[in-house]
């Protein structure tokens, strides 16, 4: 290995890691601290349930949610690492829409879950045995399979691909009034009243929070006596009437698989 620079802990240090590389031999991985400030906004996003680039921009002390979003993927073990912990968290949903555990509302929430039963119901019926473990791990591959990759935001699990062909599928695109060049996503222009109705949304009980803590801001915000009557008193009156509908449309409308997979072995 290269001699560690300023940034590095030296090897006959406290903090430096001897592990085996491909090879088998013995090696000193030199860690820097920038690292690791890497692995938290990676590890974050993916595995904290109410994560949002704005929140970790915050922590990241970043000047744009453009730099936020390049931090994490700018070089090739970013990149790697980024993608590794993205299937991870396919992986962890597959396996809790398939025991029961995630109640999920929304066109791509139901696609999930029909694709979860039949995998379900076919094992069942050739092996008898359908664990949580199998039929998520036969969905993780499916979602894959079909790019699908869930990005988890405040209100809803994104399952938009970065690709052409989605973008045009996407109500946060048609709302941008993006052209056919637009690629995947665009979170600046999503929200719950967006996603409630776009293909690649899937909204559950578990996301309801965010719209929840929005409507109770909302709420005393319009009743405040200076903004009565005004344009943005009218405002936020009229974005409450539309979250109480996504959650009563979406959100109190989210259910789990109706016959989940259990962990024991089915005897007929």
């Amino acid at each position: 290995p290269s001699q560690p620079d300023s940034n590095q802990t030296a090897s006959g240090e406290p903090g430096a890691v001897q592990y085996k590389d491909r090879s088998g031999l013995p090696a000193i991985w030199h860690w820097s601290p920038h690292q690791f400030r890497r692995f938290f906004a990676v590890l974050y996003f993916y595995r904290y349930e109410g994560a949002s680039i704005e929140v970790l921009n915050h922590h990241l002390r970043h000047f744009s949610l453009e730099m936020t979003r390049i931090y994490v993927t700018q070089d090739a073990e970013g990149r790697a690492m980024w993608t590794d912990v993205a299937w991870g968290y396919n992986g962890y949903i597959a396996r809790a829409v398939a025991a029961g555990e995630r109640s999920y509302a929304g066109a791509a929430g139901g696609r999930l879950k029909r694709a979860a039963q039949r995998i379900a119901d076919v094992l069942r019926r050739n092996l008898r045995v359908a664990t949580p473990e199998r039929v998520g791990a036969a969905l993780a591959l499916m979602m894959q399979k079909q790019g699908m990759v869930l990005t988890p935001k405040p209100w809803v699990d994104c399952t938009c691909p970065a690709t052409a062909a989605a973008a045009g599928k996407a109500a946060c695109r048609r709302a941008s009034g993006a052209g056919p060049e637009a690629f995947g996503p665009d979170f600046a222009f999503a929200g719950p009243t967006t996603c409630a109705n776009c293909f690649h949304a899937a909204m559950g009980r578990h996301k309801q929070a965010s719209t929840d803590a929005e409507l109770t801001h909302l709420r005393v915000a319009a009743e405040a006596r200076p903004r009565r009557s005004t344009l943005f008193g009218e405002l936020e009156e009229a974005r409450v009437v539309l979250l109480e509908d996504v959650r009563e449309t979406r959100y109190a409308r989210a259910s789990p698989l109706e016959r989940p997979a259990s962990g024991q072995e089915e005897i007929r």
